[in-house]
């Protein structure tokens, strides 16, 4: 009976063994399935970390050729309105002196209209005088 007892003892000493043994095997499984669950979901957020970094600066290059595009656009407004002003300045000059041109051209004419009418005036002065001594010495 003792032999039997301490086979039993033995086989139950096994058998508590096995399953200490499938326990820790569990586990351990169970603990490599965790780690490997959070290595995942680790590498998960880094690669949308990543992501969302590259999206950020795809973004901030976007904006930046925006704003680049914008301040081209404006330095090309100001320049097309800096030239419309210049040739706009550039008309006015030549109508002033145009005008100026063409009132001193009146002016001389007129100048010159009052230069004959005083040569005509002194002709005809000169002739009405030279009537009168005519007819004055007629009358002697």
């Amino acid at each position: 009976m003792g032999h039997r007892k301490l086979f039993k003892k033995q086989k139950e000493k096994e058998e508590e063994q096995a399953r200490l043994a499938e326990e820790q095997e569990e586990e351990e499984r169970l603990r490599a399935e965790k780690e490997q669950e959070e290595a995942d979901k680790l590498k998960q957020e880094i690669a949308k970390q990543r992501q969302e970094m590259e999206e950020e600066e795809a973004r901030k290059r976007a904006e930046s050729a925006e704003v680049r595009q914008i301040k081209e656009d404006e330095e090309a407004a100001e320049a097309q309105r800096k030239q419309e002003l210049d040739e706009k300045r550039a008309r006015k000059q030549k109508l002033l002196e145009k005008m100026k041109r063409q009132k001193e051209e009146k002016e001389a004419a007129a100048q010159a209209k009052r230069v004959k009418d005083l040569e005509e005036a002194a002709e005809a002065a000169r002739l009405k005088q030279e009537e009168e001594e005519a007819a004055q010495a007629q009358q002697v």
